[in-house]
């Protein structure tokens, strides 16, 4: 949707660093299924939301985790 972010996509993607972030599941694969089942009933009823939901694919090891900065080591 240009010009917003309020496309389609944009939502996956805000759940996606939701997942990641706020809701504790810092592996890739995880927050990637977090995000998909946050906007199932929207994928449900709107095609467009369908089909960024099943174009959405996780190349590469699931289980990969995000590493946090270590608050411990100097900047």
């Amino acid at each position: 949707m240009p010009g917003s972010t309020n496309g389609a996509s944009q939502y996956y993607d805000r759940d996606f660093f939701r997942g990641l972030f706020q809701e504790a599941h810092p592996e890739l694969g995880r927050a990637l299924t977090f995000s998909r089942l946050a906007n199932l009933n929207a994928a449900m009823t709107d095609d467009v939301m369908r089909w960024c939901y099943m174009e959405m694919i996780l190349f590469g090891d699931p289980s990969i985790g995000v590493k946090l900065p270590d608050p411990d080591l100097p900047c």
